[in-house]
């Protein structure tokens, strides 16, 4: 994972994969927001279940300083969704955009 400095307060982009893949399935849009400067995570999930993958990615977003951009495919989406409440300290708005 790259590591975030102040003075790129660009957004971390946080790839969640599908039900049928795993975070290696993010590996060329990691390249490509890389190299436009994005610090870039794709936390591979437990696939235990929609409440414990999200409390996963909950814990992991409450270790993110700065803002977040999440982008879900299929089941990660679901697992965004239920993400419960914000992590501390941040503003959280729910799309569509």
């Amino acid at each position: 994972m790259a590591v975030y400095t102040d003075r790129s307060r660009r957004a971390w982009h946080t790839l969640v994969h599908g039900a049928f893949a795993d975070a290696s399935s993010w590996n060329g849009v990691v390249t490509r927001l890389q190299k436009q400067g994005y610090t870039v995570v794709a936390p591979a999930l437990a696939m235990r279940g929609l409440s414990t993958d999200s409390a996963y990615l909950a814990s992991l977003l409450g270790q993110i300083p700065g803002p977040v951009v999440l982008v879900g495919h299929s089941y990660g989406g679901a697992v965004i969704s239920n993400v419960r409440g914000c992590p501390r300290g941040r503003r959280c708005r729910r799309g569509p955009w």
